[in-house]
């Protein structure tokens, strides 16, 4: 990889495998079951996401949008 790496946080609906495969490519890579935060709410993981400087990734864009969108306007 080339500049600066992406932290990605990988919500618990992204499948555990990727966050291996993105961490053996060299990206930042934690998955929220190895982080000890499975089954909490979307905006605790935001919230914890963004205090660790991590991208969210997530298929639960219904949720996370707004959250995302709410925190922008505070």
């Amino acid at each position: 990889m080339t500049g600066s790496a992406i932290r990605l946080y990988l919500d618990e609906n992204i499948w555990r495998g990727l966050t291996e495969a993105l961490q053996q490519h060299g990206y930042d890579a934690l998955h929220a079951r190895d982080a000890g935060r499975t089954g909490l709410a979307d905006e605790l993981q935001l919230s914890y996401a963004a205090e660790q400087g991590r991208a969210v990734l997530t298929y639960n864009i219904k949720h996370f949008i707004p959250l995302a969108v709410s925190r922008t306007l505070v």
